[in-house]
């Protein structure tokens, strides 16, 4: 009986101590009026400057493609036929050069 009430007073009192730990965690976080966690830095540029910007980046073909920011875009028309790649692909696999999922 005193092992058990002992137990009991041990977690209650492992709650308690971690529960302030996370109350101290959150209080330390500083959020802006937005509520956001990330600083608050005053802007340089009007509203016009920007979208000027962002329109000349866009006729310029200066915007990365969305999802593919840090892939390069081949240029030019593929000088292999279909058949080709195909053949390369199956040869590939039967020979076990083709990387496993877990490789890539």
């Amino acid at each position: 009986m005193k092992s058990s009430k002992f137990a009991a007073s041990l977690i209650a009192l492992a709650s308690l101590a971690a529960g302030s730990v996370f109350a101290a965690d959150d209080q330390a976080l500083a959020f802006s009026e937005a509520g956001s966690p990330f600083p608050v830095t005053a802007s340089t540029k009007t509203h016009e400057q920007v979208q000027a910007e962002y329109q000349a980046a866009r006729a310029a073909g200066a915007l990365p493609v969305f999802g593919e920011a840090s892939v390069p875009v081949a240029e030019g028309a593929s000088t292999r036929s279909r058949a080709d790649v195909q053949a390369e692909s199956v040869q590939a696999a039967k020979t076990g050069a083709l990387p496993k999922f877990s490789e890539l």
